[in-house]
């Protein structure tokens, strides 16, 4: 299990004019399988461990998938950003690599771009 006893850069809880917590929706904010914050706490030991659970929370939730299976990035307007425009067919799953990449092996750049 990873430890989560520090300070977390970015807030997980917000408090209400009551005084009580509620739980901010941040949906970037990566949590563990029981919903809590994944937080490093400083020992470079425990990176690994987070890591494998940051792997998991963008598996269990979709999301940036896209960017580590073809390198597209999801626009706000809807539409699909690719790095190259030889890299459509992949994107839009008309040809596969036949490799799955994810967190820990993102795709690799688009080589022979003419810049």
């Amino acid at each position: 299990m990873v430890s989560t006893s520090v300070v977390n850069t970015m807030p997980s809880t917000l408090s209400n004019s009551d005084g009580t917590d509620a739980v901010a929706l941040n949906k970037l904010q990566p949590l563990n399988s029981d919903k809590e914050p994944i937080i490093w706490s400083g020992n470079p030991a425990h990176i690994d461990g987070i890591l494998f659970e940051i792997n998991k929370y963008y598996k269990r939730t979709g999301l940036f998938q896209p960017l580590f299976n073809s390198r597209a990035v999801l626009l706000s307007n809807g539409k699909t950003a690719v790095e190259s425009l030889q890299s459509i067919p992949f994107v839009s799953g008309m040809l596969s690599t036949g490799v799955t990449h994810g967190f820990d092996d993102p795709c690799p750049p688009t080589y022979g771009l003419k810049r």
